[in-house]
């Protein structure tokens, strides 16, 4: 997530996608955070976000 972000600061934003994907998705809810004060989602969604993001980080880390 560091280098992410760190390439994102830089302005390259296809390596930052490279490295870690879902820091677009987060970046997204840390916009929408910052300028309303809520993340406005379903639970279901939440939940399904939630999952998506912990097997996300799981099987990325596996050596397969």
């Amino acid at each position: 997530m560091t280098r992410a972000v760190f390439a994102l600061l830089q302005g390259d934003f296809y390596q930052a996608f490279l490295w870690n994907p879902l820091v677009y998705l987060l970046l997204f809810f840390a916009a929408q955070f910052f300028f309303t004060g809520k993340i406005h989602l379903p639970k279901v969604v939440g939940v399904f976000l939630l999952v998506g993001v912990v097997m996300f980080g799981v099987l990325r880390n596996l050596s397969l």
